[in-house]
């Protein structure tokens, strides 16, 4: 808990007001379940993504979408999104991302922040869309996401490899949900996919 102090001075007496302010802490934490998908839409159905190498909608075995809230830098997730490895664009990588539902339970998402990969600036994701859901049973389903976020994602300045981007603060959102859908859909250049070392949701 941090706590702010102000004093307002008068001719006749002297007011202290007191304000507390709770610090945030991380949503999403190591273990919870987390699904990646790509082709997806904010408010369309989701598309899964799968172990199966470097094709369309794939990610790699040690690159996987647990390793976006896994509190370590060293590791990252990536998705070939439209295309192949050997296959670039400025957009293959955009409409990737995974939707995870966290383990505390209801929540409402304040801020989020980025941590980039260890290699390739241009498949860093530069806009996203966040939406949250409160549904226990159709998490792919389009129509069960109401869109919290969407905008810059605080990479538009390169901060060099496994940093931190600038963090995302946004007041609109007064709604607790369940889980959350995470989407790219702007990446830095063209590259054959979308990375990063960590999505990190506060709140």
């Amino acid at each position: 808990m941090k706590t702010l102090f102000s004093s307002v001075a008068t001719t006749a007496t002297t007011v202290t007001t007191t304000t507390t302010t709770r610090s945030m802490i991380q949503l999403a934490q190591p273990g919870d379940p987390i699904f990646g998908i790509c082709n997806t839409t904010a408010g369309g159905d989701s598309t899964p993504s799968v172990i199966s190498g470097t094709n369309p909608c794939n990610f790699y075995t040690g690159e996987i979408p647990s390793n976006a809230i896994d509190n370590n830098y060293l590791t990252k997730y990536t998705n070939f999104g439209s295309g192949t490895i050997s296959t670039s664009s400025p957009t293959q990588g955009c409409n990737t991302g995974f939707y995870t539902t966290p383990s505390m339970g209801p929540s409402v998402l304040k801020a989020f922040v980025f941590i980039t990969g260890n290699d390739n600036p241009n498949r860093d994701p530069t806009a996203i869309t966040i939406e949250g859901s409160n549904s226990t049973t159709s998490l792919t389903i389009g129509t069960s996401w109401t869109l919290i976020y969407s905008g810059l994602c605080g990479l538009s300045s390169d901060p060099g490899r496994r940093m931190s981007g600038v963090q995302q603060r946004f007041t609109s959102n007064t709604v607790a949900y369940l889980s959350y859908r995470l989407l790219i859909t702007t990446q830095r250049g063209s590259e054959c996919s979308v990375q990063y070392s960590e999505a990190i949701f506060l709140g």
